[in-house]
């Protein structure tokens, strides 16, 4: 029996896109990339809801509010998240750039939860040494706090 949701509700100030649900699959979450919204994801969301839950959602940061976060920040709410909407565990995460460095960090922390992984042109994490090389002071700043 599927269960539809497709809704938009708020969630520490994020705008979260939760597609359709179907029990006793395993539910894949999609990690957009840094500076992108849930939206990147939709036509493959909208695939794969046919056949398992998924979620999409936007990162603090992402849209109309601002807000700093580091990685280990993304990776707690995106935890908290997935326990206030009770997303059936266990995940599949799939990253795309800057997200496969979410999935990734939530991967090693909560090996539990997860039952696989797909990045998709994800960054790597050394990516911030390559950067220092290239981008100018003021970029830095910012790409340095994410990792830290």
């Amino acid at each position: 029996m599927t269960i539809q949701h497709k809704k938009i509700i708020n969630f520490y100030d994020r705008r979260i896109l939760f597609n359709k649900y179907r029990k006793n699959t395993p539910s894949v979450i999609f990690i957009a990339g840094l500076g992108d919204s849930h939206e990147t994801w939709k036509k493959v969301q909208d695939r794969i809801s046919d056949e398992t839950s998924t979620l999409s959602y936007d990162r603090a940061g992402i849209g109309r509010i601002a807000v700093p976060r580091t990685c280990c920040d993304l990776v707690e709410e995106l935890s908290e998240l997935l326990q206030a909407l009770d997303v059936e565990k266990p995940y599949i995460l799939v990253g795309h750039s800057f997200g496969g460095l979410v999935a990734r960090l939530y991967t090693s922390l909560y090996p539990l939860d997860i039952c696989g992984m797909v990045l998709v042109d994800a960054a790597p994490e050394y990516k911030e040494l390559a950067y220092e090389k290239v981008l100018p002071e003021n970029l830095l700043v910012g790409n340095r706090e994410y990792f830290e």
